[in-house]
């Protein structure tokens, strides 16, 4: 009995190694690619040249961080097929995923390019008006950025304010802050952060970079507590 648990959990630990490998390097998976600007675009179908004018739209809103580089280079998968999504994201009711602290490789769910649209699971409740393709990839890219900053930034940064930010830098003018303060005054149920949307966090941290002048820096090395949002009265 104990050479089979043995044996068990050698088979288990070398499949949990294996898979940590698949996650850093998913190539092999991936028979297509893209590379445009910064971009290393990986696929399991064939990219249609109008993944330019997503990724021009992409390096639009990613600029507009701090944390930005131009000699960066980002490496994108996408996942056309819900079985290789789950595989690396381990749920298929996200849009996108970075494994923060293990890589920097940004994971996208099955999407329709030619029209920069993401394709929900039939279940899927969240809306998509104002986040395209594009805010799927630049929201997880500035996860990326902030990999590259500090890769175990995860396990010491509230989630608010690592999430707060990559969505104020995803959907980057588009977002209209004033309806925000209306909805989250109101208890608009699109501003609870357990509805699966980030626009608290997102409110929250417009607040403290366009009203109160903070850095990203700043943000993580303060802190803030996301509770002062309900003492303020901005409109």
């Amino acid at each position: 009995m104990k050479r089979i648990l043995l044996t068990l959990s050698i088979g288990i630990g070398a499949l949990a190694i294996l898979y940590l490998v698949l996650l850093c390097y998913p190539g092999p998976l991936f028979s297509v690619g893209y590379e445009y600007h910064q971009f290393e675009i990986h696929s399991n179908e064939l990219i249609p040249e109008e993944i330019e004018s997503v990724l021009d739209d992409v390096e639009r809103r990613i600029s507009n961080s701090e944390l930005y580089s131009n000699t960066q280079k980002f490496s994108v998968y996408l996942c056309q097929s819900d079985w290789m999504y789950f595989l690396f994201s381990r749920n298929l009711n996200s849009g996108g995923i970075c494994n923060f602290s293990l890589s920097r490789n940004v994971f996208i769910r099955e999407c329709d390019i030619k029209s920069n649209q993401l394709i929900p699971p039939e279940n899927w409740v969240f809306p998509l008006d104002d986040r395209p393709l594009s805010y799927f990839i630049a929201h997880e890219l500035t996860h990326s950025m902030q990999s590259n900053m500090d890769r175990f930034m995860n396990l010491k940064v509230p989630r608010y304010i690592l999430e707060g930010y990559a969505d104020y830098i995803a959907k980057s003018t588009e977002a209209d802050m004033e309806a925000y303060w209306t909805k989250f005054y109101a208890g608009d149920p699109i501003m609870d952060p357990e509805n699966g949307l980030y626009n608290k966090y997102h409110l929250f941290i417009s607040y403290f970079i366009d009203q109160k002048c903070y850095t990203f820096s700043k943000l993580i090395e303060e802190k803030p507590d996301l509770d002062v949002l309900e003492a303020l009265t901005i409109r």
